[in-house]
């Protein structure tokens, strides 16, 4: 009797074990969130650089009493859409004011043609030197 009570047993645990197997499980899909700081194509501006300078230039309020064009450097962030995020002021030659002026420029810019590794789009850093110039 315990020999046939086994093999049901046996019967019932595969049949359940093979019924398992056939379903899946749905999981969040996990993002990935990763930046990277050096990509096989780095991300670009739209209109290259010329168009980035312009663009600068153009929406940059500089302020009066400064005279020579100070030198600060921006680093942020280019997500998988162009977005930008993370904007941070790595070096600066001059004050506060212009430090929030350039975080303001950046983040007023249109969306850039992000990076890619591989073909694939990823998160990406980039810099970007900012010298503020008097409009004549």
């Amino acid at each position: 009797m315990s020999l046939r009570f086994l093999q049901l047993l046996f019967i019932f645990l595969s049949g359940a074990n093979s019924i398992s197997l056939g379903q899946t499980i749905n999981q969040p899909k996990q993002t990935d969130t990763t930046a990277y700081a050096v990509v096989q194509v780095p991300p670009k501006f739209p209109g290259g650089p010329d168009a980035m300078f312009q663009f600068i230039q153009s929406t940059s309020r500089y302020p009066v009493n400064l005279k020579k064009g100070p030198l600060t450097w921006v680093k942020l962030l280019v997500e998988k859409d162009g977005s930008i995020s993370n904007v941070q002021v790595t070096y600066t030659e001059v004050d506060d004011k212009l430090v929030s002026e350039a975080k303001r420029v950046v983040e007023l810019m249109p969306k850039w043609t992000p990076g890619s590794q591989d073909g694939r789009l990823l998160r990406a850093y980039t810099s970007i030197p900012i010298r503020f110039v008097k409009a004549q």
